[in-house]
């Protein structure tokens, strides 16, 4: 979870807390990576604070760090020690991407093939993330962006089982495209709620799809010019 400031451009800046050379979601957005909240002190926040945790989720991972309820418990303690005036909660956003740590964690304790009970689970996980939207509301915010569930089943974690030779488009269906109808119709009710807040729907299944078919067929294409 990510709060960002709205008013002025965002400086990009490192983000030191994950793994990886690629950019993150906000990248993507151009908004930058807003200050981990470890480094806080090390230097202004007027562009927002990163409250993510690499390899955490919804609800408790195999990694030691705090889920979704924690970290918007830290972002509520920010508040109330006044580091955030009101006027900056008014003019600010949250970015909430969460949910696919939740899946791997469940699919390695469950098993991969032993996960019958994993359409109670996507029920279960997508009422606790509306729970944590719903808690915005009280705190002020008043533009929340959510993202959806990217397909799992072309995760590197997941693909791991057929060594990475294909996507398991089964998953994708079972699990991602069946939260994200469960996601979308929880945003729409929560707008319905809070007539002056808005919870934007942020399509990654769709955008991730759309990237990984078009590099596919720049692949094939490539081929077919070196035959």
């Amino acid at each position: 979870m990510s709060s960002t400031h709205m008013r002025g451009l965002p400086r990009l800046c490192v983000d030191v807390v994950r793994l990886g050379d690629g950019r993150v979601t906000s990248g993507y957005l151009n908004i930058g990576s807003p200050i981990p909240i470890v480094a806080r002190n090390l230097t202004n926040i007027q562009d927002g604070i990163n409250f993510a945790h690499g390899g955490t989720g919804v609800f408790d991972t195999h990694v030691d760090g705090p889920n979704l309820t924690a970290q918007i418990d830290f972002f509520e303690e920010l508040i109330q020690s006044n580091l955030f005036t009101k006027e900056d909660i008014h003019y600010s956003y949250v970015l909430v991407n969460a949910g696919a740590n939740d899946y791997t964690t469940h699919i390695r304790t469950a098993g991969f093939f032993g996960s019958s009970d994993i359409l109670n689970y996507t029920s279960t996980l997508v009422n606790q993330i509306k729970t944590d939207l719903r808690r915005f509301i009280s705190l002020g915010l008043r533009k929340v962006a959510v993202a959806t569930l990217q397909p799992v089943g072309r995760l590197p974690l997941i693909t791991l089982v057929n060594l990475h030779m294909s996507c398991i488009d089964l998953l994708n269906k079972v699990v991602s495209e069946n939260h994200n109808k469960l996601l979308n119709n929880a945003i729409d009710r929560l707008n319905m709620e809070a007539r002056n807040h808005m919870f934007i729907p942020l399509d990654l299944y769709k955008a991730m799809v759309s990237n990984i078919d078009i590099m596919m067929k720049k692949a094939q294409d490539d081929i077919k010019h070196l035959s």
